[in-house]
């Protein structure tokens, strides 16, 4: 008796699970089939497809090196900022003895420049005498060519065109005599008028660019030629940038590139491939990899030196075209369709798709900008 009591609890218990599994199972099955729908705009974008890889921002410039010895009083210039020639960087202030050896220093510049300059002065005066009786005896050889043979023309001819020539580099040379001794001059006369009014120096950008970096801070010491700061030139900017040799056969002077700086990623800044070091670099693991520079042709938000870089080598590349998601795009009787949103409900068209980058795709005709897409998945 015990066992059939049994046998009956087991049926019964089989036949009360199976409608709660049926249930079960229905929902699971509903659930399975259950379809979203998403709608996305028809829009124009761009696309492409690229090559990544890593790099680093490059800023050229040179040092500008202290023109005194002397201790660093005060720094009137931040870095990463841009500063025209003549702009003062930093004060200097001169012991007793640095500023007698800078005054001595000077005033024998000042003596050497004015002698060069008379020097020079005196050579061009001379020249333009030679020059203008060389070109009288000329005119008077034209004007009585029974007195004078041929020869004797042309060598004097030949004379006089040596002699301009003589004047015009005398000329020019004492253009330079003259600048340089008022440059000397001016340097002369601004050092003895600033250590009166403040007893210090000015130290200046010998030429405009952005200041890259500072070699001291307030307080220390410093001799003359000594590094004080770096300018670069931020409109020569590159970017340096490591690539796989298995990448190399996309990669060619004249390429268009993104870069992407990490402190402002998401910022695309245009580039262009300038140079490609024919040389590869073979690391430990024996891969082998090519440096390539690419141009900066945007201005950079960012302009701190060594920058770390995503470059982006563009391989293909659609402009301002129409694009939409990949997924929306379905083949139907072996025509590429979509499926647009209508006052009524929903309709499939036919559409030309062109360029993709696997992601998205160009429309090039059958839909229009501002079209509804209805993209249907299963949950």
């Amino acid at each position: 008796m015990k066992k059939k009591w049994i046998s009956i609890i087991v049926v019964i218990l089989v036949l009360g699970a199976y409608p709660v599994y049926q249930w079960a199972g229905g929902s699971q099955a509903e659930e399975e089939v259950e379809e979203k729908i998403t709608e996305v705009k028809v829009k124009t974008g761009d696309l492409r497809i690229t090559e990544l890889a890593d790099g680093n921002l490059v800023i050229p410039g040179s040092e500008a090196v202290s023109p005194y010895s002397g201790k660093i009083a005060a720094i009137t210039a931040v870095a990463g900022t841009y500063v025209e020639e003549g702009d003062k960087v930093l004060e200097l202030v001169l012991g007793e003895e640095d500023y007698r050896d800078l005054v001595f220093s000077l005033e024998e510049d000042l003596l050497k420049t004015d002698k060069e300059r008379i020097d020079a002065r005196e050579t061009l005066v001379d020249l333009k005498t030679r020059y203008a009786e060389g070109l009288s005896l000329l005119g008077l050889m034209t004007d009585y060519p029974a007195m004078y043979s041929l020869s004797e023309v042309a060598s004097q001819r030949d004379l006089v065109a040596a002699l301009g020539e003589s004047v015009n580099y005398a000329d020019r040379a004492y253009a330079q005599a003259l600048e340089a001794y008022e440059t000397s001059k001016s340097s002369h006369e601004t050092v003895l008028a600033e250590m009166a009014a403040t007893g210090s120096l000015s130290v200046t950008a010998p030429y405009s660019g952005t200041l890259i970096s500072l070699k001291g801070d307030i307080g220390d010491l410093v001799k003359v030629n000594n590094p004080l700061f770096t300018l670069g030139e931020v409109e020569s900017a590159y970017v340096l940038s490591e690539v796989s040799e298995l990448d190399m056969g996309q990669i060619a002077v004249g390429q268009k590139a993104v870069l992407n700086f990490e402190i402002s990623y998401g910022s695309e800044i245009a580039g262009e491939v300038v140079g490609i070091d024919p040389e590869g670099k073979i690391d430990n693991n024996g891969i082998v990899t090519y440096e390539v520079r690419i141009r900066v042709t945007e201005p950079l938000p960012n302009v701190l030196n060594g920058l770390s870089a995503q470059v982006e080598y563009v391989i293909r590349e659609r402009t301002d075209v129409l694009v939409i998601p990949n997924s929306a795009v379905k083949i139907v009787d072996g025509k590429q369709t979509v499926e647009i949103k209508t006052e009524t409900g929903s309709e499939r068209v036919a559409i030309t798709a062109g360029f993709t980058d696997g992601i998205a795709t160009e429309i090039l005709s059958g839909l229009e900008v501002g079209q509804t897409l209805l993209i249907r998945t299963l949950r």
